[in-house]
């Protein structure tokens, strides 16, 4: 089986650009409708424990937002982790008639998208035929939530740091590289697989530049293959010099090989 390799790079030098983050509550449920699309809910098979989708963290709209209408913002429910005030937002659509439903951090629905057109309530098992019937249950869109947390900009890096130290072992954080008044240099400082997910903590020195305050995590299956997917975008502040985050096994394309727990006894 081939090994991850992750390389962590920026992206205006490769000319490529970071997956644009949602801007409406619509955009939001497309992404729970990619999810559904993808087969997702088959990794969580017990069909009444829905699989949990974690997307990362969204900037909190001011309130004159032109995508987040101000009934959206009225609708969430502030909450504290790490220190850090965040509002959790999860999206669940019925089984029916497809409408997605927001839900805030009591658990309480806000607001709603709802399909345009025409729904089918098994397009799932149309775009999976293949799926056998005992397992068809899991294909249910309710089967599947997404989970987005909005955060004040300026304590997004903060959340990511504290959220991968909570998972890592103690001492294998980011730790700042040394200045270094010539040459860039990004190192990845620890890298924990899990079961639905990889954690890194990364550090870089002074002169590290990342164009449009964003470092983006690319992946490949094979280094001399010139496909490169771009799995996660991390923001970074001007005087940020380390980040701790994830790259959800779902943000990967389809056929690449799962992680492994790293041995107990190396």
């Amino acid at each position: 089986m081939k090994k991850h390799r992750f390389v962590l790079m920026f992206f205006a030098a490769w000319g490529l650009t970071a997956p644009a983050e949602p801007q409406t509550p619509f955009e939001m449920a497309m992404a729970l409708e990619r999810d559904l699309a993808s087969g997702i809910g088959l990794l969580m098979p017990d069909p009444n424990t829905p699989y949990a989708r974690y997307h990362g963290a969204l900037p909190l709209p001011p309130p004159d937002d032109a995508g987040f209408p101000q009934g959206f913002l009225n609708g969430l429910v502030s909450a504290e982790r790490f220190g850090i005030t965040i509002y959790p937002v999860a999206l669940r659509a019925d089984d029916i008639t497809g409408v997605t439903s927001f839900y805030n951090a009591n658990a309480n629905g806000f607001w709603q998208e709802t399909p345009a057109g025409t729904y089918h309530a098994d397009w799932l098992l149309q775009l999976h035929s293949d799926v056998p019937p005992q397992t068809q249950a899991l294909l249910c869109p309710s089967h599947v939530e997404t989970h987005w947390v909005f955060i004040e900009e300026q304590d997004i890096p903060a959340y990511y740091e504290a959220l991968l130290a909570s998972r890592i072992p103690s001492g294998q954080g980011p730790a700042p590289l040394p200045e270094n008044a010539n040459t860039p240099v990004l190192r990845t400082a620890a890298f924990v697989p899990a079961a639905d997910a990889y954690y890194f903590a990364t550090a870089w020195n002074d002169v590290a530049y990342f164009p449009n305050a964003k470092m983006d995590v690319l992946f490949t299956a094979d280094l001399l293959s010139p496909n490169w997917t771009v799995v996660r975008s991390i923001p970074v502040s001007n005087t940020q010099r380390a980040a701790a985050f994830e790259v959800p096994l779902a943000g990967f394309p389809a056929g690449s090989p799962p992680p492994t727990a790293p041995d107990a006894n190396p």
